[in-house]
């Protein structure tokens, strides 16, 4: 779990790894994601984390920067289909999706 504080950046989701990195039954679920803003269709892509125990649940979020609107609390994922998101800046333009993954 220290690699993950290597590299994220908020701050809040930073404190609550750190209170429950060394906890027993702790899990740890972290993934780049894409998030839509439900009000004005910005795409953000940020970092998904949720910290999940017995007695205790953290999911990070995010405030959409263009309306300031609070972003889904779950980024897209599989359910992204090809030529399904619109530019956001023409709202006319269909986007190139593409998945990637990271290898160690």
């Amino acid at each position: 779990m220290k690699t993950i504080l290597e590299w994220y950046e908020q701050a809040e989701g930073r404190q609550h790894i750190i209170k429950y990195m060394n906890e027993e039954d702790v899990h740890f679920e972290y993934y780049d994601g894409l998030y839509v803003c439900e009000q004005c269709d910005y795409l953000l892509n940020r970092t998904f984390l949720h910290i999940i125990s017995k007695d205790y649940s953290y999911i990070n979020s995010y405030d959409c920067p263009r309306c300031h609107v609070q972003m889904p609390q779950k980024p897209l994922l599989d359910e992204i289909e090809e030529n399904s998101l619109k530019c956001p800046d023409c709202e006319e333009e269909k986007l190139e999706i593409r998945s990637y993954m990271d290898w160690d």
